[in-house]
């Protein structure tokens, strides 16, 4: 994938899951993820999967369920 746009990471936090919507190059890409700890994990392999040098990240920071993903760094 090109690194010449500005990809963009939303993610949606639940009490179980993560919805995830990645935009690169005008398409937008969408995977679910557990939220625990494998589940951060998996998220990260596949944004390194995807090759991709800067993403820009945002998520759905309402409740207390967005704390277990806030202290994990991609």
């Amino acid at each position: 994938m090109s690194n010449n746009s500005t990809i963009v990471l939303g993610i949606d936090v639940a009490k179980l899951k993560l919805d995830v919507a990645l935009i690169v190059e005008h398409k937008v890409l969408t995977k679910q993820f557990a939220n625990s700890s494998a589940g951060f994990k998996s998220l990260q392999a596949w944004l390194e999967s995807l090759s991709l040098k800067h993403v820009q990240a945002c998520l759905e920071a309402t409740g207390t369920r967005r704390r277990r993903r806030g202290s994990f760094s991609l």
